[in-house]
């Protein structure tokens, strides 16, 4: 699978698709849509996300609909999501909506 890093040097105003995974260490303002995106720490994401896998280690605001989420510790999230599994570590600052559906 193909990988794209945004460093952190980097901030991205627009919509991103990938086939492959998005690393997030910089900022983006807009949706994402990709196979996986990972906010990694430092990094921020605010926009609609879909995504087969979502993992929140940094600060995300938006709506997410994903089939897998993972909010770490140390994550602030503000957002409605809408996931098959959801992960949640102790630690994490969430507020929102969260929404578990079965397909």
């Amino acid at each position: 699978m193909l990988s794209a890093l945004i460093s952190e040097e980097l901030t991205i105003e627009g919509d991103l698709e990938s086939k492959g995974s998005i690393d997030v260490s910089g900022q983006i303002v807009g949706d994402v849509v990709a196979a996986k995106i990972e906010v990694l720490e430092g990094g921020h994401l605010s926009g609609s996300v879909k995504a087969d896998e979502f993992v929140v280690r940094g600060q995300y605001t938006g709506d997410a609909k994903c089939s897998s989420v993972t909010i770490a510790a140390g994550a602030t999230v503000r957002t409605n999501i809408t996931a098959k599994r959801l992960s949640c570590e102790s630690g994490a600052e969430i507020s929102g909506r969260l929404e578990i559906i079965d397909n």
